[in-house]
C-alpha cells in the first residue's frame, strides 16, 4: 500500500507558547502527540519570515537556490521595491515530486503558491503575490474553479479573514477561528473527494494574533487552542496508519524594541535619502479608509511627474510627517552605498545605480567593514546587541545567491527587532534603539511580537519512536525526509539531509539544524500591513 502523509503547517508555531498551555491542559491533541509521537526544535531559514520559509520548506533548498529572500525584493534599476513571487521559483516543491511520481497529493493555503501549478491531485494557494485577495482569481486554485464548488458545496473558502485595525483583537481572534475552521472543512471535503496519498493544510492564526497579541491575553490562546482544535480534526482525518507531521516555518516572541537600521547606516554617511514624499508614506498620508486604489492612484502619480513634485508633496506634509521622505523610493542614489530592505537588519551594498555605485571589490569591502563595526557596536547598556555578523557566502549557494544580501547580523536577544519598516520612520526617530511603544502603536502595526528562529517540529505515525525529544533539526531537512517516507531518493540539488530518526534510523551527519551562524504592489502591501507584516 502507497504510504500516506499528512502535514499540518502552523505559521509560527513555538514550544516557547505551547509549553505553558499544555501544562494548563488546554492543547490535548498536541499532547497526545507529543506523547505518541517524537519531536524537535525546527531551525528555520535566514531570514525567519514566512515566504523564504515555506519556500525553503517545500524546496529542500535554501534562498541561494531558490531565489525567495523576503517579502520584497529591491529593483535598483526602477528604485521600486518588488513583490516577491512563487511564480519566480523554480525548483520543484515536495508535492510537484510526489506528484511526478505517481502519487496524488493535495495542497491547501502554503504561502507562495500561486499560481496553482497542474499536478496529480488539488491545490488552493496561500498568502502571495501579486494579487491582494487570490481566492477570486481563476488560477487561485486547481482544479480550476475549485473554490466555486466549494461554495457550491457551502464552504465560504477565504484565505483570510476580512481585515481591518479598527476590530478588537479578540474579534479578530474569532474571525480567524473562523476561517481556519472552513479551511479545515474544505481540506477534509476535498481529501475525501481526491483521497490524495500525500496532504498539506496550513494554518495562519498564530502568526496574525502572535503579530498583535501578548501570551496572556485571552485572544492568544483563541489562536493557540483553535489550533490544537484544527490539528486535533486533521490527526483524526489522516487515522492511524499515516505518518502525521506538525511543521512551523519559524518561532514568535515578544519584541520590546526596535534597532533603527536606516539611522545606523545614515550615521555611517552610507544612506541618504532624498527630500521627497516616499511610495511607502502614501497610505499614512491619506490615512483611513485609504483603499488600494486611492493608494495606487497616488502612488503613480508620484512615479509619473518626477522629482519636482515629490518634493512639492513632501513640502506639503513635512511640517506633521517630517520623515515622509524616507523610502526606498527616495534613495539618493548618487549619494548612497548601502542599503537595508530585509526585517532582519540585512545590509546590501549599492553596486549598480547612481554615482555612488560602488563599481570595485576592494570598495565594497570597505563599505561592509564599516557597517560591521557600526552594528556589533550596538549597546543598549547591557552589552552588545549583535551576537555576530554573517557574509553572504556563509549563508547562501547557488544561482540565486548574488541576489541575497551581502551581510546578515545576528541579535544575541531576538526581543530587539530590526525596523527596517520606512513608514514607521514618519515621525523622525534619531535614535538608533527606541522602544516599539515610541515608534508606533504596537497593536495597529502588528509589533507587538515578531519571529525568532526556532519552530516546531513534531511526527507520529508507524515506524516514529514514541515520546521522545530529538536534537535540532533544520527547515531545509523536511523535503528529503518526506520523500524517503515514500521510498523517493532525494534530488541531488537538495541542501538538507533525511532526519531517519524521526523513522526509526539514525540521523546523518548535518550541520544545517542551526540559526545563522559561523503585479500589483499596492495591494499586497495592504494585505501583508493587515496581517502584521511591516512594509
Amino acid at each position: 500500500m502507497t504510504a500516506r502523509c499528512v502535514v499540518v503547517g502552523v505559521d509560527g508555531f513555538t514550544f516557547r507558547h505551547i509549553q505553558p498551555l499544555l501544562g494548563r491542559g488546554l492543547m490535548p491533541n498536541m499532547a497526545s502527540l507529543l506523547r505518541g509521537g517524537a519531536s524537535a526544535r525546527l531551525v528555520s531559514s535566514t531570514p525567519w519570515q514566512t515566504p523564504v520559509g515555506w519556500t525553503t520548506y517545500a524546496t529542500g533548498v535554501n534562498p541561494g537556490q531558490h531565489g525567495i529572500y523576503g517579502w520584497w525584493s529591491p529593483d535598483l534599476s526602477s528604485g521600486e521595491l518588488r513583490p516577491s513571487s512563487g511564480a519566480t521559483v523554480g525548483n520543484a516543491r515536495i508535492w510537484e515530486i510526489l506528484s511526478g511520481a505517481g502519487l496524488r497529493v493535495g495542497v491547501v493555503n502554503v504561502p507562495m503558491t500561486y499560481p496553482a501549478r497542474p499536478l496529480d491531485g488539488f491545490l488552493l494557494a496561500g498568502l502571495d503575490s501579486p494579487f491582494a485577495t487570490p481566492e477570486v482569481d481563476s488560477l487561485f486554485a486547481y482544479p480550476r474553479g475549485l473554490r466555486e464548488e466549494l461554495l457550491a458545496e457551502g464552504l465560504d473558502y477565504r484565505v483570510t479573514p476580512d481585515l481591518s485595525p479598527a476590530v478588537p483583537i479578540a474579534e479578530m481572534a474569532a474571525r480567524w477561528a473562523e476561517v481556519e475552521r472552513a479551511r479545515v472543512g474544505a481540506s477534509e471535503l476535498l481529501y475525501e473527494r481526491f483521497q490524495p496519498d500525500f496532504l498539506q493544510v496550513n494554518l495562519f492564526l498564530t502568526d496574525y494574533i502572535a503579530h498583535r497579541s501578548r501570551p496572556a491575553e485571552a485572544s492568544f490562546e483563541t489562536a493557540y487552542r483553535t489550533g490544537d482544535e484544527l490539528i486535533g480534526r486533521l490527526r483524526r482525518l489522516a487515522g492511524p496508519e499515516t505518518t502525521f507531521i506538525i511543521v512551523s516555518d519559524h518561532g514568535s516572541l515578544e519584541i520590546d524594541k526596535f534597532i533603527m537600521i536606516h539611522n545606523v547606516l545614515r550615521d555611517c554617511g552610507l544612506l541618504h535619502f532624498g527630500p521627497w514624499l516616499a511610495d511607502e508614506h502614501v497610505p499614512g498620508i491619506l490615512g483611513l479608509p485609504a483603499s488600494a486604489p486611492q493608494v495606487r492612484s497616488m502612488v503613480e502619480m508620484l512615479r509619473s511627474k518626477g522629482v519636482e513634485y515629490r518634493e512639492s508633496a513632501y513640502r506639503d506634509v513635512q511640517a506633521e510627517h517630517a520623515g515622509a521622505n524616507i523610502g526606498f523610493s527616495t534613495i539618493d542614489w548618487d549619494r548612497t552605498k548601502a542599503f537595508c530592505t530585509s526585517d532582519y537588519g540585512q545590509v546590501t551594498v549599492n553596486r549598480s545605480r547612481g554615482r555612488a555605485a560602488v563599481t570595485s571589490a576592494d570598495e565594497a569591502a570597505r563599505v561592509l567593514v564599516q557597517v560591521r563595526a557600526a552594528l556589533l557596536a550596538l549597546d543598549d547598556g547591557q552589552g552588545p546587541l549583535v551576537s555576530h555578523i554573517i557574509d553572504r557566502d556563509g549563508l547562501y549557494w547557488g544561482h540565486q545567491a548574488p541576489k541575497g544580501p551581502d551581510l546578515t547580523p545576528v541579535l544575541a536577544d531576538h526581543r530587539y527587532y530590526f525596523c527596517q519598516v520606512y513608514s514607521f520612520y514618519r515621525h523622525p526617530e534619531s535614535r538608533l534603539i527606541a522602544p516599539v511603544a515610541d515608534v508606533v502603536d504596537p497593536v495597529a502595526t502588528g509589533c507587538v511580537g515578531d519571529h525568532d528562529p526556532y519552530g516546531v517540529l513534531v511526527m507520529a505515525g508507524p515506524d516514529v519512536p514514541a515520546g521522545v525529544r530529538l536534537p535540532d533539526a533544520s527547515i531545509v531537512d523536511l523535503a528529503p525526509t518526506i520523500l524517503q517516507r515514500y521510498g523517493l531518493d532525494p534530488l541531488p540539488e537538495f541542501d538538507g539531509v533525511a532526519l531517519l530518526d524521526f523513522l526509526g534510523g539514525v540521523r546523518p551527519a548535518s550541520a544545517s539544524a542551526s540559526p545563522a551562524e559561523p503585479a500589483d504592489a499596492s495591494g499586497l502591501a495592504q494585505r501583508l500591513r493587515d496581517l502584521g507584516y511591516r512594509i
